[in-house]
């Protein structure tokens, strides 16, 4: 093969990958919400993402503790004709010893959702099942992960309107082999790092340039990308980590997500639901 016909297939099928990235996208943006409350001016202002979960019949929310636990009054999301607060049965991580929720390092927050809501919901949302959730995930070290939340300042009220334009950040990524896990209050088995220093490329700008900040997608979804490359990967992408916090220190530059075996245990432990046993976590999150 010449190189130029070797280049032409290169590109060709970047650029099929990259189309199959934006509909794995879009499919996991269907189950992710973006959290807001009201600031000084009154106006919508971001603080959050969230997930939608559905598990024998009930219906969930499950976002970082720290974006709504000690807020859960002042925090709402935004469908197309109206702002809604959600309401049901609320549990999350108990603050640490320290009583600051920065150090709660499992940080994990589950809502019930009352039947009403869950029906404003699903005029605009789907809810994930156990099929698109792992249980028991075994790190794989090529860059099959995406990372899909909602940075605050990709989020911005349109000028002289009453709108607010939101745009939703995918980050693909591999994990970070050499993070130190115990320095940072986290464990290799409830916690998932990958690579994250702030410089990306993109299919527009190929250029190494600065990822947005990252302020605001705690709370979404660190997903698997299982058949990659495929057309498979889009139903058969895998919840594998709920991301809760960046590190971004000499030696140590990563998102850090709460593995979904503890997300699992915790709706076991607070919701009475059957679901899969992890093999690999075994913790008491009452």
């Amino acid at each position: 093969m010449s190189n130029t016909s070797s280049n032409n297939f290169l590109e060709r099928f970047q650029k099929y990958k990259n189309e199959l990235i934006r509909a794995t996208t879009n499919s996991i943006l269907d189950s992710t919400i973006q959290f807001f409350y009201d600031n000084a001016k009154g106006e919508p202002a971001p603080t959050g993402s969230g997930l939608l979960i559905s598990i024998a019949d009930r219906f969930f929310m499950l976002t970082a503790a720290h974006v709504i636990a000690e807020d859960y009054n002042s925090i709402f999301i935004i469908l197309p004709d109206k702002e809604l607060t959600l309401g049901g049965k609320l549990h999350f991580t108990p603050l640490p010893l320290s009583g600051k929720r920065e150090d709660d390092k499992i940080d994990i927050a589950i809502m019930e959702l009352e039947d009403s809501v869950v029906s404003d919901i699903l005029s605009s949302f789907k809810f994930i099942t156990l099929d698109n959730i792992e249980i028991g995930h075994k790190v794989d070290e090529l860059p099959y992960y995406l990372s899909v939340g909602y940075p605050a300042t990709k989020t911005k009220k349109v000028w002289k309107q009453d709108e607010i334009s939101a745009i939703p950040y995918p980050y693909q990524t591999e994990p970070e082999p050499k993070f130190e896990f115990e320095k940072f209050g986290f464990n290799k088995f409830s916690h998932i790092a990958v690579k994250f220093d702030g410089k990306v490329t993109s299919e527009s700008n190929k250029s190494v340039h600065s990822a947005p900040k990252m302020n605001g997608i705690s709370g979404s979804g660190l997903w698997y990308l299982k058949d990659f490359a495929t057309p498979n990967m889009i139903d058969n992408k895998q919840l594998v980590g709920l991301v809760i916090e960046r590190v971004n220190t000499s030696g140590n530059q990563a998102i850090i997500a709460t593995r979904i075996d503890l997300v699992t245990e915790f709706l076991r432990q607070h919701f009475n639901l059957d679901v899969p046993k992890s093999t690999t976590v075994k913790v008491n999150l009452k």
